[in-house]
């Protein structure tokens, strides 16, 4: 028979005839201290003693008890604690998961569906009654059932251990359950018996239910441990505080199995001598108070922080599900709220006779209905974030100062042109954490050029800048003039309304893929037709998304919209794989990356470059393809400027010449204004690039602001250029003439205006292609293909938008996703000439 369980409160020795007082085991024996005592005083101190009679068999069975009791004292705490050298996992067949487990409990929600093609049936149970039927003989399913699917919310002892049995879950995978490890990672172990699968799942929640965890992360962590004093060495940690995370604190964490009590209470001490120390500014005589004190600030500076993010934080609720696939077909999800409203749209559709997921009645489409559900679940967050973004853009553009910002204190969009140079010129800020979560889930061996900043940065760029100089750029000529004539014969086979936006990215598209690699891209012959564009267009929206909520890369593995970030990376490395193993006849960007001419002495290695293949795609097509049809449109809006644009392009090149010279170009100076305003109103870079105050550098100074060390800031390259300050008059008007001369300028009022116009004009706020050491090294290459491809479009149509297009839906469903997502753009051409 097991040894009875000791009680705290119970007399530690036995009942019978030989409770005798004992002395304490712990008592300490005093040892005599050695001196030079006279003999004689030796000998009276010996006789002084009281006598000690020899230790009777009466004694020598309590000291035996006593032994006994220790030990089974001694095995007993073993066994309550499960700690080094215990067999690992619970198993609920032995007495010591019992003891250490039963105290689980909570009233679950149970539902038992069976469930093939045809038939359809639900058990709903407690608790009680749950465990009798995993008891019983006829707990299995019925032989018409093809899947089982059992649905527990909630996590209780009683019921776990019951469902454990019957199904052989590992005691690993039961240790999960039980144990709750707040935000450990999602997992998939493959046991003899089982599949198990712990899956993290987000959902929007409200700010007044438990297990919230703010999106946002503190500039000062609250301290572990809420005493108000320094922790005595007896004292124990709260649940929560060995939990939390700098994400917020998980619901119903369970104290850890090993307590970080002695790596708190070291920091404490640590903070304690400083604070003792005569040389710390802190010394005052009750060093503990001086601890208090350091304890309430920062917690004082927390809730302040968490009052200015109130309005506008978006509340994620975090909690893990587990599922369960056995051999036999049966699924088990447990979720740990005591509900079954998770879950409710899967049961639904089990109802429905004619879904998929009842018609094949197939046990791993359940587990891919849960996985989808998890993945639903957050998209509704992204959406919520998406939502509060537009809130807050929308904020920035009415109101663009630090009080329309003051509720995102650990990220900062500033509207000034003299912020530009100290955040992003040479001697600026690092890069910002959204470019290591945009990257988040890629699996390659070397990060891209956009992520790195200093040396390395400096490094890598180098190959870069030979690929875009003056020199490289004659011989793209060629190239862009080739697929621009491609371009115009397109859109002269095209009957009717067009959609321009789609034909002008296939044209960029085909464009970059010939200069980087060589070749690989037959879009405007071709079309879409193995979906790259649109893998490329998708991936642009997923790598926003991760730049804000990194923990998001492990789930789009399972939705479609990860394949496609997934399909165009591919794409890309499979190309650049392609132009290392079988060169190429020009020189083209690889050429350079790949240093094929020998020049460079510190070469980017091969993995460097892979990594950068589907960077030189996206800088060099999407953004292009941005400009274009915006300038397209700006014009098409504007009949005078329209006009006087094509009055300039048919001067230049009458009928029959050549509109594809660069060397005429340049010298088109309403051509070039009107690059510059539809470069200054609709930026391809929207939001700018982020960079960080990095901790432990202290606060910077940028412009008249002060900004803490950890707080990511952008220049707003969409506010900054239409700043009165830097643009007027009109600043939120196409007005290309502002860049022109004042001789070449015309009023942008009525006739009935008199007098000169007041133009200011800040060419230093004009950061289209950003600044500093990381801007954009494809500008001469991008302006150089947008006058070309203008040249030639308005020399060889007339374009006007279609009929019935609202013409302020272009700007209207333009994204910011770092670089702009656009709408389709319906034209109607017109061929000027005949051939």
């Amino acid at each position: 028979m097991p040894p009875k369980a000791h009680n705290e409160n119970e007399d530690d020795t036995p009942s019978s005839s030989f409770n005798t007082e004992l002395p304490s085991a712990n008592e300490p024996v005093p040892l005599p201290v050695q001196t030079a005592t006279p003999l004689a005083d030796v000998v009276q101190e010996i006789e002084a003693q009281p006598h000690r009679p020899t230790p009777t068999p009466g004694d020598r069975l309590r000291a035996s008890v006593r032994k006994v009791i220790h030990i089974h004292r001694t095995s007993n705490w073993i066994a309550r604690r499960d700690g080094i050298g215990a067999e690992p996992g619970i198993d609920p067949r032995r007495e010591s998961a019992a003891l250490n487990y039963g105290h689980i409990r909570e009233k679950c929600e149970i539902e038992v569906t069976d469930y093939s093609a045809t038939t359809r049936r639900v058990k709903r149970v407690t608790n009680s009654e749950f465990v009798d039927l995993m008891d019983s003989p006829q707990a299995g399913r019925e032989a018409w059932a093809r899947v089982r699917w059992i649905n527990i919310g909630g996590v209780s002892w009683d019921v776990m251990s019951a469902l454990s049995v019957k199904y052989h879950i590992h005691p690993l995978a039961l240790e999960d359950v039980l144990l709750n490890r707040g935000l450990a990672r999602s997992k998939v172990d493959y046991y003899h018996k089982h599949l198990s699968l712990r899956v993290l799942c987000h959902s929007v929640g409200d700010s007044s239910e438990d297990g919230i965890i703010n999106e946002d992360i503190d500039v000062l962590p609250p301290p572990r441990s809420s005493s108000p004093e320094v922790m005595r060495d007896e004292e124990e940690e709260g649940v929560e505080d060995l939990e939390r995370t700098v994400y917020g604190e998980f619901e119903n964490a369970p104290a850890s199995r090993f307590s970080t009590k002695k790596r708190t209470l070291g920091r404490m001490r640590d903070e304690e001598a400083k604070a003792s120390s005569p040389h710390s500014t802190l010394s005052l005589k009750h060093p503990r108070r001086t601890l208090t004190a350091v304890r309430r600030a920062h917690w004082d500076e927390s809730r302040v922080t968490s009052t200015l993010k109130q309005g506008e934080r978006v509340n994620v609720k975090i909690s893990p599900m587990h599922i369960f696939l056995t051999r036999d077909g049966t699924i088990i999800s447990v979720h740990p709220t005591p509900n079954l409203l998770y879950t409710y749209p899967i049961t639904k559709r089990l109802a429905t006779k004619d879904t998929l997921l009842r018609l094949t009645a197939d046990p791993s489409l359940m587990v891919q209905s849960l996985l989808d559900l998890v993945a639903d679940s957050a998209l509704e967050v992204v959406e919520e974030y998406h939502s509060k973004l537009l809130t807050l853009e929308h904020s920035i553009l009415l109101k663009p100062d630090m009080s329309a910002v003051k509720d995102r204190p650990n990220e900062l969009s500033i509207r000034d042109a003299a912020a530009v140079n100290p955040m992003m010129g040479s001697q600026g800020l690092p890069k910002g954490p959204v470019w290591d979560g945009r990257v988040a889930g890629n699996k390659t061996p070397a990060k891209p050029l956009i992520q790195i900043s200093g040396p390395d940065h400096t490094r890598r760029r180098r190959p870069w800048n030979r690929a875009f100089n003056s020199e490289a750029l004659k011989g793209y000529e060629e190239i862009i003039e080739k697929r621009a004539n491609q371009l115009i014969q397109t859109l002269g086979d095209q009957v009717g309304p067009t959609n321009l936006s789609k034909w002008i990215s296939y044209f960029t598209f085909d464009f970059m893929s010939d200069m980087a690699f060589g070749g690989g891209s037959e879009m405007l012959r071709e079309g879409d037709k193995d979906g790259i564009w649109r893998a490329l267009d998708g991936s642009t929206m997923i790598g926003t998304v991760l730049g804000h909520s990194p923990w998001l890369g492990q789930y789009f593995k399972y939705i479609p919209v990860g394949s496609e970030r997934r399909k165009f990376r591919d794409f890309a490395i499979s190309r650049a794989q392609i132009r290392v193993k079988e060169g190429s006849m020009t020189k083209d960007v690889f050429h350079h990356f790949l240093n094929e001419s020998g020049t460079d002495d510190h070469p980017s290695s091969v993995a460097e470059a892979m990594s950068d293949s589907a960077l030189v795609i996206i800088a060099g097509s999407d953004t292009t393809s941005t400009v274009l049809s915006s300038l397209f449109w700006f014009i098409m809006c504007n009949p005078d400027i329209y006009r006087r644009l094509q009055d300039e392009i048919d001067t230049v090149f009458p009928p029959g010449e050549n509109a594809l010279n660069p060397s005429k170009h340049i010298h088109m100076n309403y051509l070039n204004a009107i690059i510059n305003e539809t470069l200054r109103l609709l930026p391809p870079v929207l939001s700018g690039s982020q960079r960080v105050v990095a901790r432990g550098s202290g606060a910077a100074t940028i412009g008249s602001n002060v900004i803490p060390e950890g707080t990511a800031v952008f220049s707003h390259f969409y506010s900054v250029h239409r700043d009165p300050r830097s643009f007027s008059p009109l600043p939120d008007v196409f007005w290309p003439d502002r860049w022109l001369s004042e001789g070449e300028r015309t009023s942008p009022f009525s006739p009935a205006h008199k007098g000169p116009v007041d133009v200011v004009l800040d060419r230093a706020a004009f950061t289209p292609f950003s600044f500093g050491p990381s801007n954009c090294v494809g500008k001469n290459l991008a302006l150089q293909e947008i006058r070309m491809v203008v040249s030639l479009m308005l020399q060889s149509f007339d374009m006007q938008l279609a009929k019935g297009y609202d013409a302020q839906r272009w700007e209207r469903e333009i994204e910011d996703r770092l670089i702009s997502h656009t709408g389709e753009l319906p034209v109607v051409l017109t061929a000027r000439y005949k051939n």
